[in-house]
């Protein structure tokens, strides 16, 4: 027959091991138990359970191609400087350009094919190149306007500089008194 605490002890050991595991499936939730978890390998955890993904898991953010980049400063270029149809067309043709030529040249870069002075060079020769290109196609006042990077850096200049120069004109003041007060 059966003795009666080995029934007992058995009832224990399926009791102690039930709650066990089952604290350790609650508390995975919460990074306590093996699985799961916030920062865990899953949400809500569990010994067999199937993970799920995580928000944002195994995605990059997509790159802008050189395209996307010319796009968007054409329409950079055509809201701060109020570009007309004909300027507008050129210098999208000319971002387009720009940008191709950029990101093939940083692909040489990361490949590895290309000596990094050589590079450097052609990037400063490619961004003179445009410079003139951009200035041939805008007028006096655009250009005044793309010089300053556009009219929202152009009011930022103006705010810094009348800074600036109530700065200097407290400086003068203040060395004036210093000079016209006699030393004890």
């Amino acid at each position: 027959m059966i003795d009666k605490h080995f029934f007992y002890r058995i009832v224990l050991l399926i009791g102690i091991l039930t709650a066990g595991l089952g604290t350790a499936d609650c508390f995975a939730q919460y990074g306590y138990g093996g699985y799961g978890g916030y920062g865990g390998y899953g949400y809500g955890g569990g010994m067999n359970r199937q993970r799920l993904p995580q928000a944002g898991e195994g995605t990059k953010p997509k790159e802008p191609t050189a395209s996307e980049l010319a796009e968007k400063a054409t329409a950079q270029m055509k809201k701060d400087l109020k570009l007309s149809l004909d300027q507008e067309l050129n210098i999208n043709v000319l971002n387009h350009d720009h940008y191709d030529k950029i990101f093939k040249m940083r692909a040489e870069a990361m490949a590895g094919t290309a000596d990094p002075q050589d590079l450097k060079d052609e990037y400063k020769a490619l961004q003179e190149n445009y410079k003139t290109k951009v200035e041939g196609l805008l007028n006096e006042k655009q250009l005044e306007r793309w010089k300053n990077g556009g009219k929202k850096k152009k009011k930022h200049k103006k705010k810094k500089k009348k800074k600036h120069d109530k700065q200097q004109k407290e400086e003068a003041s203040q060395q004036e008194d210093a000079t016209t007060t006699p030393a004890e």
